[in-house]
């Protein structure tokens, strides 16, 4: 799916295999082809050599053309190639997120000024926190080490 058109299926590896072939094979027949084009225009005169002439200017445009299409051949590979990644790389952010939810909900009743707790549930809760914190550190890891 292209910005421009987001209906528009995304280009598969084969697809876009055809394709870069495609414009390989073009180029690899268009380049003898315009110098000889080029070669022969010397030797012309009148209106044979402004045909020729044309026909050199039409062959450096379809020219321009391939490169521009090899270009975003290029690019459109390169998008392909990056959505898996963009993908792993959110659902580690996602994990990320989801933990430290997890460590906040543990230190509530201290950010709340809840100071009349009975001592096992200061030691359950202090247990719980220091869990959360090596979670959130480990997940925060395994997420840095990814990007």
């Amino acid at each position: 799916a292209t910005m421009a058109d987001p209906d528009a299926k995304a280009p598969t590896a084969p697809h876009m295999h055809e394709n870069k072939e495609a414009i390989r094979i073009a180029q690899a027949k268009l380049a003898p082809t315009a110098r000889l084009i080029a070669g022969k225009v010397g030797l012309l005169k009148g209106h044979a050599k402004t045909k020729m002439l044309e026909l050199l200017s039409r062959a450096e445009a379809a020219k321009a053309s391939l490169e521009k299409a090899q270009k975003k051949m290029e690019e459109a590979q390169s998008h392909v190639a990056a959505i898996p990644l963009l993908k792993q790389a959110s659902e580690r952010l996602a994990v990320v997120e989801q933990v430290i939810e997890k460590m906040r909900d543990t230190e509530a009743p201290f950010l709340m000024g809840i100071e009349n707790l009975p001592p096992e549930d200061v030691v359950t809760a202090l247990e719980q926190m220091d869990k959360a914190a090596a979670s959130a550190l480990t997940s925060l890891a395994d997420a840095h080490k990814y990007v």
